[in-house]
């Protein structure tokens, strides 16, 4: 039997928001067989805990890491990142928190031995 689609872990996530079970599924829609693609993510180091919505390995090339926002998201003139959900808005810096989890998984993968 062959599979048709990528590797899922877990093949059925419980995402935190439709947002994310969104930008989950465009990745499936066009994730080749070979790629290994893996939803909502803890690691946790002596520095602190990382929370990762979605991780696509893709052998030989690159790991990808994605944060997923939900409501409003953007940048003001200074260049800093806002969110508004709820009717409230308070500021957010998606790109250091991608950042942060991506060496983190790095880590992760050089520390194991396998």
């Amino acid at each position: 039997m062959t599979r048709s689609g990528p590797t899922l872990l877990p093949p059925d996530p419980s995402f935190g928001h439709p947002s994310e079970a969104e930008v989950w599924r465009q990745i499936l829609d066009h994730a080749p067989a070979h790629w290994t693609v893996i939803a909502c993510q803890h690691l946790t180091d002596e520095e602190r805990e990382y929370e990762i919505d979605i991780i696509v390995l893709i052998p030989d090339h690159a790991i990808v890491v994605l944060e997923v926002k939900s409501g409003s998201v953007w940048i003001d003139e200074t260049g800093q990142w806002w969110q508004g959900r709820s009717g409230a808005e308070h500021r957010i810096d998606p790109l250091r928190q991608v950042e942060l989890g991506k060496y983190a998984v790095r880590r992760y993968v050089e520390s194991d031995p396998r």
